[in-house]
């Protein structure tokens, strides 16, 4: 009980002076994403219905003071960015440490392709996401760090400021994963939908997830 009370005091004494709040977003749905293809740093484009779900981001944030904006660099995210940055004073950071995991020779191929080519990888790398490095490509682990370390560099300096970052699923689910305090291996048991939003605060001491998945 005196742990719980002393949570509520804690929760009591925060305030947005304090806090960093992060409006996470996926970018929108890709072309060709009904194939079924690993897009890890393969450059796609984003579909039309793609656009339109960031549009609709855009709309629910529209009322929200947004001071700085960040996104991956590859082309998916900055469209998506691009669009929440509209009718702002805000011009996009583009960063190659918030792009979606290297999947090295799967990269651009589908789940069918994979699975006839490089079927005993495929099956080493399903055991062990965390560890098991793909040829010319990353494990988990290296994107975890790699994106932990491009989060605390964001952070940095932002106590009361409302950060918007846009970026993949994996990267997402780490930042998210992250935030919970969770094994990063379990990061892919959380979903991030094409055009999603999560909302996350960072406090000196203390990181609560306010929504997550949100879809429009």
């Amino acid at each position: 009980m005196a742990e719980a009370g002393a949570q509520e005091t804690d929760t009591a004494t925060r305030t947005s002076a304090d806090r960093i709040r992060v409006y996470l977003v996926r970018h929108g749905q890709v072309v060709g994403h009904e194939e079924g293809r690993f897009n890890g740093h393969t450059d796609v484009e984003t579909s039309e219905q793609g656009r339109e779900q960031l549009e609709q981001v855009a709309r629910y944030l529209q009322e929200e003071d947004i001071h700085h904006l960040y996104c991956s660099d590859l082309k998916r995210a900055v469209a998506g960015a691009e669009i929440i940055s509209r009718g702002r004073n805000l011009t996009p950071v583009a960063l190659k440490e918030l792009r979606e995991m290297n999947l090295g020779i799967f990269d651009g191929l589908t789940f069918r392709e994979v699975e006839e080519r490089f079927k005993t990888i495929f099956k080493e790398w399903r055991k062990d996401f965390l560890h098991y490095r793909l040829p010319q490509g990353e494990c988990l682990l290296d994107i975890h760090h790699r994106v932990c370390g491009a989060l605390e560099g964001i952070l940095k300096d932002k106590k009361g400021c409302n950060v918007a970052i846009v970026a993949h699923g994996g990267v997402n689910r780490i930042i998210l994963s992250h935030a919970l305090g969770m094994d990063p291996k379990n990061a892919f048991r959380l979903e991030q939908d094409y055009g999603c939003l999560n909302v996350i605060d960072y406090y000196p001491n203390w990181t609560v997830v306010k929504l997550m998945n949100r879809i429009f």
